[in-house]
């Protein structure tokens, strides 16, 4: 991906940034975060339940990041107030999207509730009733 026109792809003398941007690399976190997406093969739906929970904090934390740079821009660099005010608005938007991930565990719980409960409140013997082991 463009990470930037015109951004030198070669660190500058002294450092080791192969990312061009002052050793921190938001677009190859985005990659690596994207590929594992792309890679993913849970054994069973508990697994997405789990990584449905993880994902409000997980997009928080992506929010955060512009929360820091909106940040970073007003107080500490050298740069246009309207830059600063454009990353807090994105900021924002990030953290609509984190309410909107809160509601995706409880809508998986509410739609799929009788397969979680067989899950977290297995009756006994309940794996003779696997659709694996029955014909």
């Amino acid at each position: 991906p463009n990470r930037g026109a015109g951004m030198a792809d070669t660190p500058t003398e002294g450092t080791s940034d192969m990312s061009g941007t002052g050793g921190f690399d938001f677009a190859g976190a985005a990659d690596d975060m994207a590929s594992q997406a792309a890679q993913y093969e849970p054994q069973g739906a508990m697994q997405v339940l789990r990584l449905m929970e993880t994902m409000p904090d997980a997009l928080t934390s992506i929010a955060n990041v512009f929360k820091h740079l909106a940040e970073k821009a007003d107080s500490e660099l050298p740069l246009n107030p309207a830059i600063a005010g454009a990353l807090g608005d994105i900021h924002d938007s990030l953290m609509n999207a984190v309410a909107g991930s809160e509601e995706l565990a409880p809508l998986f719980r509410a739609v799929h509730e009788a397969d979680v409960a067989r899950h977290e409140d297995p009756r006994n013997g309940e794996e003779k009733w696997d659709t694996n082991n029955n014909d």
